[in-house]
């Protein structure tokens, strides 16, 4: 009994509290070798204490060994208080872990200080964030002033190359002049001396003539999709604008897309609503001298209609709105504006028909050509209103 008292001692202080400390075998839940305590609280298999404290009490022939191992008298395998079979109690439970009551305070204690830093590098995570994407929207917004004023300086060498090459031209004109022979033929003052020329004189081969140097800045998609069109361009000189026709014909949808000059790689927006159900044959803007200085875009469509578009007055540019509409009575292939009365606005429809309209009277067509004979009257310039003394310039 004194081996095996040590390994019982032995198995106690490894704090193995699954096993059984006689037998080293796991106790069970239910049967003889199920979880039991003495008086003391140390564990046993119940078969295992119960057969320990039998041999301890009954033994006769091992006193001596007994007296080594703690005398004759049965007592618990742990401590060696006295136990007898009647201290044995069963225990009801599944499994028993031995935790160190310390040690858990401290993984507490350890864990509550885990959770605080976790939580301050958590909002410090958060306000970094912040601080990044603050930053990323600063590099986008220098980026975009970058690449406008790369853009301008680009705009402005192509500029200063065209007035040095028309510097360089007007130079080589006036070296021309000053080496032309008395009585020859100056291009320069022609309005003036138109009078005293020969009719049958021809101008030389060799004069110097301004070519414009046109360079391709920017290429613009209006109607990139499957699906639509565009047809017809109308400038707007006062607010360096381009109107561009934009068709959807599936939609039954055609207006025009707004081009801004100054900035053509901005997606061009469309004018809304839309202003016909039909293509756009033809669009022209208005001169600017109109009543009150309101300028017009003018539309004419196969859905027998033109529209008028008030685009703003007196040198502003403002969203563009519907201000009228025109009944043609027949599809539309062409419109223009009348070069003399701001007020004045032609539209050509199918049939050779030209309609003048009044945009102070737009209800109805002011006068109607059409056919061979009024082409004749129209190209002689007779007054839409009536008045032989007027002038009709249809351009």
């Amino acid at each position: 009994l004194s081996a095996n008292t040590t390994s019982i001692a032995e198995a106690a202080e490894a704090g193995d509290s699954s096993t059984c400390p006689i037998c080293f075998e796991g106790w069970t839940i239910s049967g003889g070798h199920r979880l039991a305590s003495l008086k003391c609280g140390h564990l046993f298999g119940r078969s295992c204490i119960r057969k320990w404290l039998s041999q301890r009490q009954n033994s006769n022939s091992h006193q001596q060994q007994s007296a080594r191992a703690g005398g004759g008298k049965s007592c618990c395998p742990e401590c060696k208080q006295p136990a007898t079979l009647r201290d044995v109690r069963i225990l009801f439970a599944r499994s028993v872990t031995a935790v160190d009551g310390a040690r858990l305070e401290d993984l507490k204690a350890e864990n509550k200080q885990l959770a605080t830093e976790l939580s301050a590098v958590r909002g410090e995570s958060a306000e970094y964030k912040i601080k990044h994407q603050q930053m990323l929207n600063e590099v986008k917004r220098l980026r975009a002033e970058l690449d406008a004023a790369f853009e301008k300086s680009q705009w402005m060498q192509m500029e200063n190359s065209n007035l040095a090459s028309r510097i360089a031209e007007l130079s080589a004109a006036a070296t021309l002049k000053g080496q032309q022979p008395p009585g020859s033929f100056d291009y320069d003052n022609e309005a003036e001396e138109k009078e005293d020329l020969d009719p049958d004189h021809q101008a030389p081969s060799d004069a110097a003539a301004y070519v414009p140097r046109m360079r391709l800045r920017a290429t613009v998609a209006v109607a990139a999709e499957a699906g639509r069109s565009s047809r017809v361009l109308a400038f707007d000189p006062h607010c360096a604008v381009i109107y561009a026709s934009h068709s959807q014909a599936a939609q039954h949808q055609h207006t025009m897309a707004l081009i801004d000059v100054h900035n053509p790689s901005r997606t061009p927006p469309l004018v809304s609503p839309h202003l016909h159900g039909m293509e756009i044959r033809g669009a022209e803007v208005s001169p600017a001298h109109a009543q009150g200085g309101a300028r017009y875009l003018l539309t004419a469509s196969h859905d027998q209609t033109a529209a008028l578009t008030a685009l703003g007055a007196d040198g502003t540019r403002a969203a563009p709105k519907l201000a009228a509409r025109l009944a043609l009575g027949a599809p539309a292939w062409s419109c223009a504006w009348d070069a003399h009365d701001a007020h004045l606005c032609y539209v050509g429809t199918a049939g050779c028909a030209v309609l003048a309209f009044d945009l102070r009277h737009a209800a109805q067509p002011l006068h109607t050509w059409s056919g061979v004979r009024d082409r004749a009257s129209l190209l002689a310039g007779s007054d839409p209103g009536g008045d032989p003394g007027g002038l009709v310039d249809t351009g």
